[in-house]
């Protein structure tokens, strides 16, 4: 009687196991998508910003952009762009709470090694 207690127990522990890795490799796979669609949706941001930036000789307004909804303040996206020295020039952030780059990690990584590829960290305050 205990032999087959035992014996149904362990097989249906590796029943749950079997079926915990089917829900974890689902559920991965669709966290790798969403993510997927973030970054490329960041990216096609990106390529847009920069061709409007030579489009425009460096007169993009990124202010005019957030008007018109194209950064809406609940994507918790926002785009800042500042020149060489790291003075902030347009954002979709309110430009008087924003103060110079000059001597964030990220902008002296990209000024320092100016690679073309996005140099990314955690955000601890808005600009």
């Amino acid at each position: 009687m205990w032999w087959l207690l035992l014996t149904r127990l362990n097989d249906r522990e590796a029943e749950i196991g079997k079926s915990a890795l089917q829900d974890a490799s689902v559920q991965s796979k669709l966290y790798a998508e969403q993510l997927a669609r973030a970054v490329s949706q960041i990216d096609q941001i990106i390529l847009h910003l920069k061709y409007y930036w030579n489009y425009t000789d460096g007169h993009l307004s990124v202010e005019d952009q957030q008007r018109q909804g194209l950064y809406p303040t609940s994507s918790l996206l926002y785009v800042t762009i500042a020149d060489r020295d790291g003075q902030l020039v347009t954002s979709s952030l309110s430009m008087q709470n924003l103060t110079s780059i000059a001597n964030r990690d990220y902008f002296l990584n990209h000024k320092n090694h100016a690679h073309g590829s996005l140099h990314t960290v955690r955000s601890s305050s808005a600009c």
